[in-house]
This record gives C-alpha cells, sequence and structure tokens, in this order.
C-alpha cells in the first residue's frame, strides 16, 4: 500500500492537494493528467497570450512617453491652451485609455476625435507629392514660418487614429460614445472660445482661415457646436454600430485577457 498526492481544480480553479491511498504503484489517472505536458495547439495559444499582452505593455509605454513629451512641448511653446484642441485631448485620453480602459470613455473618444484625425491624416498624406495641403487642414505643415520642431512634433496626429482604433476594438463600441462626444464638445468648444483668439483659433471657433475670414465669432461658435454633432459625431457613431454588430469583439483587458460580454436573456 503507498500514499499517493492527487490534486484537482476546484471552481474558482485554484489546486486542491490531497492524499489518496491505492494498491500498487501505478499512479493515479488524475495526477498524471495534472503532469502531462501541453499539447502545441495550447502551448501556442499560451504564447501567443503572453506576446500580446508584452507588445501591448511595451507599445502602450512608448505611446506614453511620447505623448508626455508631445504635450509638454506644445504646453510649454502655445500656453495650456492649446491643449484643448481635439487632437490633443485624444492623445491624452488615449494613453490615459491604454492603462485604464473604459467602453464608454474609449466610444466617446472614437466618435469625436478618430474622423478629423483620419481627414488630417489622409490630407497630409496626399499633399505630400504636391508639397501642399489639398484642405487646407494641414497647411501649416509646409509653412516656413512655424518652427520646424512644431512640425514635426505635429506628426502626432498620423499614429493617433490607429492607437484610437485598436482601442475600440478591444473593448467595443458602446452607444454611449454619441451623448458622451456631445457633452464633451460642450464644454471644449466654448472654453476653447474663450480660451483662444483669431490667430490661435482652437477647434476654428473664431474663423477657418488666417485671414480672419468668415463668420463673426459668436456665430463661428455656434455653426462648429452644430457642425460637429451633425456631420462628424453622428456618422461615426453610425458606422461604429455598424461595424460592432457585423463584427462584435471580446471585452479584452490591458493585459491580453479576454472577457467574453455577457447578455441579457431575452
Amino acid at each position: 500500500m503507498r500514499g499517493h498526492t492527487t490534486g484537482c481544480l476546484d471552481r474558482s480553479g485554484r489546486l486542491k492537494i490531497f492524499r489518496a491511498r491505492s494498491r500498487g504503484d501505478a499512479e493515479p489517472a488524475t495526477n498524471q493528467a495534472l503532469h502531462a505536458p501541453l499539447a502545441p495547439s495550447e502551448r501556442a495559444q499560451h504564447a501567443t497570450i503572453a506576446g500580446v499582452s508584452k507588445r501591448w505593455i511595451i507599445c502602450g509605454v512608448v505611446w506614453s512617453l511620447l505623448c508626455v513629451a508631445v504635450e509638454v512641448y506644445m504646453a510649454r511653446l502655445e500656453g495650456l491652451a492649446h491643449l484643448l484642441w481635439f487632437s490633443h485631448l485624444g492623445m491624452i485620453a488615449s494613453a490615459v485609455l491604454w492603462w485604464w480602459p473604459q467602453r464608454v470613455a474609449v466610444s466617446t473618444l472614437a466618435v469625436a476625435v478618430l474622423l478629423p484625425e483620419l481627414v488630417w491624416t489622409l490630407d497630409f498624406t496626399l499633399g505630400l507629392p504636391f508639397g501642399g495641403s489639398l484642405s487646407g487642414a494641414t497647411a501649416y505643415m509646409w509653412n516656413e514660418r512655424i518652427p520646424q520642431t512644431f512640425r514635426l512634433v505635429s506628426l502626432f496626429h498620423i499614429p493617433l487614429p490607429a492607437v484610437i482604433w485598436l482601442l475600440l476594438r478591444r473593448s467595443g463600441y458602446d452607444w454611449r460614445g454619441l451623448p458622451g462626444a456631445v457633452a464633451v464638445s460642450l464644454v471644449v468648444l466654448p472654453a476653447s472660445w474663450v480660451l483662444s483668439t483669431d490667430w490661435t483659433n482652437i477647434n476654428w471657433t473664431h474663423n477657418f482661415d488666417e485671414a480672419g475670414a468668415g463668420l463673426p465669432s459668436p456665430w463661428q461658435l455656434a455653426l462648429v457646436m452644430v457642425a460637429l454633432p451633425v456631420a462628424v459625431y453622428l456618422p461615426s457613431h453610425l458606422g461604429f454600430s455598424l461595424i460592432e454588430r457585423r463584427w462584435p469583439v471580446a471585452t479584452r483587458g490591458a493585459g491580453g485577457s479576454n472577457h467574453q460580454p455577457t447578455h441579457d436573456a431575452d
């Protein structure tokens, strides 16, 4: 008669070890299963999960450091009011949400920032062969009167859409992103109008061009407050909702672990 140490997993996933008595020298089947090597498919799955987690942490560190460098430079050069630009708010929010993901906050960020940043990136990319902006959104990137360092730092616009999209596909889209974006604009746009001038023109609340042509400032502010929800937020919301229905994603934490979303029973 020999004593054998066996084990099993309880509902919480913890390993229970206990002693069992059995005849002969045969090892209990439970103990054999616990010490059996992982199948190749299981090893690959574990390696993939670990790889995603490491890449996520590395990319998060790089993006967070880039965010700090860009925003500190812009704040010292242009003042803290410059950070009211939706692109800068989006960069700061994306760095925070990388580590502390919140589905509604990510959805709000995507609705408010992703489409304008795609327009900026597309305008800059298509303007490269011509040496100028096609729509005027990136005209300052070819203005030699603007410091070259400032224009170089402004290239953060290019990776920002990819970062927001990655956050959105990991968390999934929540319909509350639309009212969230509208609520944010109701605070940011008036603040931009108060704290900027026709020259700084944060979030286009004063005019649409450097010459100052266009509507008087109060009417310009009203126009932007109506145009953003109608022309940017609503199309973004409809597009993200369609993508979420067609290709739903599981909620995933920053460490790479998957958590299947729960659905209420009908």
